[in-house]
């Protein structure tokens, strides 16, 4: 399959280009990877059995939120950024004018933690924070989805998380170090053969 996303950087990536030591060789690979999409040669798209079970299933999770907490919820949403046009994101979806949501159906374990501790929720901080920087928004309610508990109340877990302005501050300069630093440079070397 094809993956016909547009070639910007993403907030499903940016735990990529943030290292605490700087750009590293996840930044690197990445670099590559929006250089061939910049080039016009579609990636191929790569799905694991969990990757698609998320994708089965987050409909699923979406009402369910959309019951439990009596709000509608705009799907699957992509925008680019309102001041950077090399950087762009599709939001699970939003809520009003200040929430989106980030939904994950983990494995069974993972799920029961994110019951207890919200412990994903580390895991995602730059993607949910990247979103929230991106559509301008003012929380994300991160949800854990899975139908395989037989309590219904056990299937869904919600936690919610407020846009954090260092974290966004520091997004915005690693996404500009990464653009200018790693990406635009092999352009240059490609677009002079």
């Amino acid at each position: 399959m094809i993956n016909v996303r547009p070639a910007t950087i993403s907030p499903s990536q940016f735990k990529r280009i943030m290292a605490k030591k700087g750009l590293g060789a996840g930044a690197e690979t990445y670099s590559i990877e929006l250089v061939h999409q910049l080039l016009g040669v579609p990636m191929d798209d790569y799905t694991n059995f969990a990757m698609q079970w998320g994708k089965d299933h987050e409909p699923k999770a979406i009402r369910a939120y959309e019951k439990k907490k009596l709000v509608e919820v705009e799907r699957n949403v992509r925008q680019y950024h309102p001041k950077y046009d090399f950087i762009s994101g599709e939001a699970d979806g939003l809520i009003g004018k200040h929430g989106i949501i980030e939904v994950k159906s983990p494995n069974s374990a993972n799920h029961v933690r994110n019951l207890i501790y919200g412990s994903q929720l580390e895991d995602y901080k730059y993607q949910i924070q990247g979103y929230l920087w991106i559509f301008e928004r003012e929380w994300c309610d991160f949800i854990s989805f899975d139908p395989r508990f037989p309590k219904i109340e056990h299937q869904l877990s919600v936690h919610s998380v407020e846009r954090d302005e260092e974290i966004i501050s520091l997004l915005e300069r690693r996404c500009l170090e990464f653009w200018e630093d790693l990406v635009l440079p092999k352009m240059e070397i490609i677009e002079s053969l």
